[in-house]
């Protein structure tokens, strides 16, 4: 048994803050102390749940190089799960309040991961149809070029932007890094950062790659945004040839124009322009955003 394609199914994460809600098991305990016990236990449940279909998993590989490689993605998701739930709870404003975030996100990051593996492995007939699967060729030129984001590969957005009648693929990714821990000395702290890349797949030669990478802040900032779900938006101008044009006031670009707009709830939306040669980003002005939501 050759590679899989684990990196589509196990790499494969949900960006939205995992702990923007209470678990429905846990909403009627009545103090902080109720909370933190009953999520706990639920935590116990779900990395028991985890270990038994990871195990269930493994048995069914017999060759040791792909039981290396499944020990060492699951190890990449160990490190997503830390450092993810770690940024989580640096955000909340108690001690006590700190404990129950990253308890909440360490129970619903362990048990998407557990659904994931669920969905895409326990089934052994559709396991072995994928062992002469291969990844599309943007997806490993995406994970060659940049290395360290985690890519939420297998949702992407699929646009035609370039008026070359191949659609542009957009990939939504996330890295963290290790910050000083301002609040209590030696113990770790990550920051986050979200990243956008745009794909450029022809037929024939190497996929072509675009990375805008924006940090999180907890307030509108140039250079960062500040909501974990974004949405988009698509405008584009074709162009038109001379010879076509009624008049020259009526002409078009002369080259294909098009932008990207992603949307934010609480901050100023981000526009990414194809300029006829490459994509440049903008920060749309707070007027602009106040006119167009009239």
């Amino acid at each position: 048994m050759k590679k899989f394609v684990f990196v589509c199914f196990l790499l494969s994460f949900a960006f939205a803050s995992p702990s923007q809600a209470m678990l429905p098991a846990c909403e009627k305990a009545d103090s902080t102390s109720s909370i933190q016990n009953c999520l706990r236990n639920e935590l116990e449940v779900q990395q028991e749940r985890l270990n038994k279909i990871y195990n269930t998993i493994d048995t069914q590989f017999e060759e040791q190089e792909d039981k290396k490689e499944l020990e060492e993605l699951q190890q990449v998701w160990l490190d997503y799960r830390d450092q993810e739930c770690m940024w989580e709870s640096n955000h909340a404003d108690t001690p006590a309040l700190k404990n129950v975030s990253e308890l909440s996100c360490m129970v619903k990051v362990t048990t998407n991961r557990a659904n994931l593996l669920e969905a895409a492995y326990m089934d052994i007939d559709e396991t072995q149809t994928r062992q002469h699967t291969e990844a599309p060729r943007w997806e490993n030129a995406l994970s060659n070029d940049h290395k360290g984001f985690i890519w939420e590969i297998d949702t992407p957005i699929m646009a035609e932007l370039t008026c070359d009648e191949v659609d542009e693929i957009i990939v939504e990714g996330a890295r963290y890094y290790e910050t000083p821990n301002e609040e209590e000395e030696g113990l770790k702290a990550f920051a986050k950062n979200r990243a956008i890349a745009i794909v450029q797949n022809p037929a024939v030669g190497k996929p072509t790659i675009k990375l805008f990478e924006f940090t999180v802040f907890e307030k509108d900032e140039p250079d960062g945004i500040c909501d974990d779900d974004l949405s988009y938006e698509f405008e584009k101008e074709e162009p038109v040839s001379e010879e076509n044009a009624k008049a020259e006031e009526d002409a078009a670009p002369e080259t294909c124009m098009s932008k990207i707009i992603v949307k934010q709830k609480k901050c100023t939306d981000k526009e990414i322009m194809w300029s006829g040669s490459e994509f440049v980003l903008h920060q749309v002005e707070d007027e602009e955003k106040e006119q167009s939501e009239k």
